[in-house]
């Protein structure tokens, strides 16, 4: 991504626009993520399955979800991201990478709309 000087170093729009839902129903951060500990957990600490019946919106502002978006914008690479970071790091372009330039049009709202804690202040 031509990446403007505002935008953290390890942004990933699918923190803010993206989940995934496996085939047993577990609700996960994506899925390039698969092979960590990716499972998106409520606040009071399990696993989200979509049988819960939470609405994207409670998802995406989870505390498990906040503190992943904290993190991305403080440069850190989350642990469930590290595929992301293994690819970038040995030079191939990873599925942050692409999602980043798909959506680039949108990071600039998607920053702005969301407090350093990564709690989003409104639902893209």
């Amino acid at each position: 991504m031509g990446q403007h000087s505002n935008v953290p170093a390890k942004f990933c729009a699918l923190a803010w626009l993206h989940r995934f839902t496996n085939i047993g129903g577990q609700v996960q951060v994506c899925c390039s993520s698969e092979e960590f500990a990716n499972d998106i957990l409520d606040n009071q600490g399990s696993k989200i399955n979509i049988r819960d019946g939470l609405s994207d919106e409670q998802i995406l502002n989870s505390k498990f979800m906040q503190d992943l978006r904290a993190k991305l914008l403080d440069g850190e690479w989350p642990e469930l991201c590290r595929r992301c970071a293994i690819t970038e790091e040995t030079g191939g372009i990873s599925r942050r990478m692409y999602e980043n330039q798909n959506h680039q049009a949108r990071v600039p709202t998607l920053l702005a709309s969301t407090h350093q804690s990564g709690e989003l202040k409104t639902i893209s």
